[in-house]
């Protein structure tokens, strides 16, 4: 479970099994790691034993008053203090620090069964179900736009930052470490590379659009729904994944996942260079209603590919892994598949 982005650990103390907000929690689980916290599941030690209450708690270091970080955190916890009555966000609760001198925060947080990351990656629930596609991505965009109607852009909107339950629905936004109230960004690399919009990770440019780069965000995380994996690690052309995509715009997302051309197309749109020519989130939403499926084939194998190479560096092609031909009910590969010529649903 995620409720931040990943990175390495964080120098906090092992707190497994603590009781902290004077006694009233108690930390009964590690749930995972962060760049500068750790997250717990922790008991509420004043709900009842036959029906006990779970809650997230994040743990992070306290600074010195007035340092960038100690800024950093007011504003995460005022940003997301502002849009926790929202249905598509995970309800914050408060903060408490611990320590003779205050150098533990801790900032409690609904709990959740598990995250979108972990959903595609682990238990690939969304493998070959459109409907269940479509189901995860309109939660995604109704939460993206009540933020947003509410003055606040998240711009680190990924997978691992979207809770959900055990069916991979039930959407809820988390970690609000990198949101802002502005609407031009002047803050670029804000987030995970992978999840970038162009503008937002070149810093030649004066400003972008937080807007944009939150719905540039939110169709990469369909992407992902539908193949497991990200078209390329950074939207710029010195990535060759990127640049590949720039030089054949109409074949490379068909030809390397199997794409069907409306998906293709959509994402083209939504991929445009210019943020202008973008959709909206209504747009997005009519256009993938209307797409009665997302992939030329099936996408089992190409969901294990996708989740064996998390840890490794993406490749500058997709692998050629046999895979079943859904037209003639047959084995193929890749790059035969791509040779021939396929009806177009």
């Amino acid at each position: 479970m995620s409720y931040f982005g990943a990175g390495a650990s964080s120098p906090i103390p092992n707190l497994k099994g603590t009781f902290v907000d004077d006694g009233f929690f108690q930390l009964v689980q590690h749930l995972g790691s962060g760049r500068t916290a750790e997250v717990y599941h922790a008991l509420d030690i004043t709900s009842r034993e036959e029906d006990p209450i779970y809650y997230a708690v994040k743990c992070m270091r306290n600074d010195a008053p007035g340092s960038k970080r100690v800024a950093a955190l007011r504003n995460e916890f005022s940003i997301h203090k502002s849009v926790s009555h929202l249905q598509g966000v995970v309800t914050f609760h408060g903060v408490f620090s611990e320590g003779e001198e205050g150098e533990l925060l801790f900032m409690v947080l609904d709990a959740a069964s598990t995250n979108m990351f972990d959903a595609i990656v682990k238990c690939r629930l969304y493998v070959d179900r459109p409907a269940l596609i479509k189901k995860a991505f309109y939660q995604v965009l109704d939460a993206v736009e009540e933020c947003h109607d509410a003055g606040v852009y998240h711009r680190d909107l990924k997978p691992a930052n979207i809770l959900c339950n055990n069916q991979g629905t039930g959407i809820r936004l988390a970690d609000f470490g990198s949101a802002t109230r502005d609407e031009e960004s002047t803050g670029f690399k804000c987030g995970s590379l992978a999840y970038m919009s162009p503008e937002s990770v070149d810093p030649t440019r004066a400003i972008y659009s937080s807007r944009q780069s939150d719905l540039w965000a939110v169709a990469m995380i369909l992407f992902a729904l539908i193949t497991g994996t990200t078209p390329w690690p950074v939207a710029d052309l010195s990535d060759p994944r990127y640049a590949a995509f720039r030089a054949e715009e109409a074949n490379y997302l068909i030809e390397t996942f199997h794409l069907t051309r409306a998906a293709a197309s959509f994402f083209r749109w939504c991929f445009a260079l210019e943020p202008a020519h973008r959709p909206s989130i209504d747009e997005m939403y009519h256009a993938v209603r209307d797409m009665q499926r997302f992939s030329l084939a099936h996408t089992s194998e190409l969901h294990s590919v996708a989740a064996a190479a998390v840890v490794r560096a993406h490749r500058p092609v997709a692998p050629d892994f046999r895979f079943v031909d859904r037209g003639k009910m047959s084995v193929t590969t890749r790059q035969r598949f791509a040779s021939k010529m396929r009806r177009v649903y």
